[in-house]
């Protein structure tokens, strides 16, 4: 659920009862501090119900906001912004990650960055491209610093769709190149994928529909229908929009 994915969310809905059952346990024993872990374990599991997610983590950010937990309130704010970006909250999404950007100096640079690329993804999505890419190279920056892997070609990707959306295709092609090629070493199938998705969105907006389609078509089979919905949906959408371009 969270923008590019953060948690392990197919391994958190494998999970999903376990969660409940530990809510359920450490509810009955008193123990708030656990309950408010295991609330936000079980919106992690609601990927079909954004609602539903959104209420839960609201109300886990509530309880750590009380118990004085920055950790877990940033976690919390984490789930949060990502639920209100896949309903299209955007400026709600921005505000989350402005919001935990100031809790979080001094508390955790992972969650820095973790929001520093959320809000490039949230100004994105409302046409502040210029403003996205700082935002992501700001992220870049710290994840290299931080040495977090993970972190940094999630950010490239991002930066290159920003790149290629202001018509820099040859510069956004370049990080693709090295953004897949750390994919492609971490073993994960899922960013190889939107490597595809981002090259699809790059030859449409060169004026190559066949070629976008074969991207997005190679996007679709890499991806896994039944843990990716949000993904599934939105690559199944632009193939039928290729389809219906080239007639």
């Amino acid at each position: 659920m969270r923008a590019d994915v953060e948690v392990d969310r197919i391994r958190a809905r494998g999970v999903a009862g376990e969660f409940r059952r530990l809510l359920g346990r450490c509810s009955q024993d008193g123990d708030r501090h656990a309950a408010a872990y295991a609330l936000l374990g079980v919106a992690a599991t609601l990927e079909t119900d954004l609602g539903s997610a959104l209420a839960t983590a609201t109300l886990a950010a509530r309880r750590f906001d009380a118990l004085g937990d920055p950790h877990g309130l940033l976690s919390a704010w984490t789930e949060i912004a990502a639920v209100q970006f896949y309903l299209g909250r955007y400026d709600d999404a921005a505000a989350t990650c402005r919001r935990a950007l100031a809790h979080a100096e001094g508390h955790s640079a992972v969650h820095r960055a973790r929001f520093l690329r959320t809000l490039g993804v949230a100004r994105y999505e409302t046409g502040h491209v210029e403003e996205a890419i700082g935002h992501y190279r700001a992220c870049l920056d710290l994840c290299r610093d931080l040495r977090w892997a993970t972190g940094e070609r999630l950010a490239l990707r991002r930066l290159a769709q920003a790149e290629a959306a202001l018509g820099r295709h040859d510069t956004a092609i370049g990080i693709l190149d090295r953004c897949a090629e750390m994919y492609v070493n971490a073993g994960d199938t899922q960013g190889e994928a939107l490597i595809a998705y981002t090259l699809g969105e790059i030859s449409r907006w060169r004026g190559d529909e066949r070629a976008a389609l074969a991207h997005f078509t190679a996007c679709l089979h890499r991806l896994d229908p039944l843990n990716e919905h949000v993904w599934s949906a939105r690559t199944r959408d632009q193939i039928a929009r290729s389809r219906a371009a080239l007639g």
